[in-house]
């Protein structure tokens, strides 16, 4: 079994980032505002399947997931 996409919620991004692009990963695109955030997606050099994608909470969202978030 293989891990092909994952999703991960990030409080700060650019934290995020530095922690991700510094163990390998390499950014290949980003989605800079929705109403679920800001999306960035990485990929591992060289691997095919394997990806990332970070999820800011958008502006004036409260830290962790909230009821409104499954309306």
């Amino acid at each position: 079994m293989r891990m092909l996409h994952l999703g991960l919620r990030v409080t700060d991004l650019e934290r995020s980032l530095a922690f991700y692009t510094a163990v390998g990963y390499a950014e290949v695109g980003r989605v800079p505002e929705t109403e679920s955030g800001s999306l960035t997606m990485l990929k591992l050099p060289g691997d095919p399947y394997v990806s990332l994608e970070l999820v800011q909470w958008p502006p004036g969202h409260p830290p962790g997931m909230t009821a409104a978030d499954f309306a």
